[in-house]
């Protein structure tokens, strides 16, 4: 989005909050501008514009942040591409389940990228196919609906930043017993989230 569009949606701000911005310099405006412009850099305006409309229409009093914004477009868009929901995630995965005592490596193999990434491995499908049904329908259930939007949410991050910040990164993480850097691979990785996250929820 270029910085002469976002003037554009912040005048539309402007107009739709007046009472808000009433004590706003003109200098106020033009840093608003360029912040605006600097985080939607890589956003189509159309959808910005969409997004900031929509939230116009429920936002009383003071105008919508710039993650309110954020949320919006993640939410348009999934609406637009037809994301599976959370729930439609689970029953996908819940078929897998179904077949995940012999067939754990094809089911695994056959899942969307997000529902891999939370589960780590096959091992995690052959393991919760033995378990009692009425434990994977409620406690397993209840434990991926907390959980499967953080990876999902990680994910999404990951796949924004660009390849050279993601360098810069790994060139700057130092394992804590001075060692070499190893990246992990991704069951390695998928392993040590799911772990963080079950401490965090326990």
């Amino acid at each position: 989005m270029t910085r002469e569009e976002t003037a554009l949606i912040i005048k539309t701000l402007r107009l739709s909050y007046p009472g808000f911005y009433s004590k706003y310099k003109p200098g106020d405006f033009t840093d608003l501008v360029a912040l605006w412009s600097t985080m939607f850099a890589d956003e189509d305006a159309v959808i910005v514009t969409e997004a900031v409309k929509n939230l116009i229409k429920t936002h009383t009093g003071f105008p919508p942040e710039i993650a309110d914004v954020n949320e919006k477009i993640a939410e348009l868009t999934r609406a637009a591409t037809g994301e599976p929901t959370d729930e439609e995630y689970w029953i996908i995965l819940r078929r897998a389940l179904a077949n995940g005592t012999w067939g754990a490596q094809r089911e695994f193999d056959a899942l969307p990228e997000p529902l891999k990434r939370y589960c780590g491995s096959p091992s995690w499908l052959r393991d919760h196919a033995v378990m009692d049904t009425e434990v994977v329908d409620s406690v397993v259930h209840g434990q991926f609906l907390k959980q499967f939007p953080a990876v999902k949410r990680a994910q999404e991050y990951r796949e924004s930043m660009s390849p050279a910040l993601r360098e810069a990164i790994m060139r700057l993480y130092k394992p804590l017993d001075g060692g070499e850097y190893r990246p992990l691979n991704e069951a390695d990785f998928n392993s040590a989230r799911n772990n963080v996250l079950a401490a965090l929820e326990a």
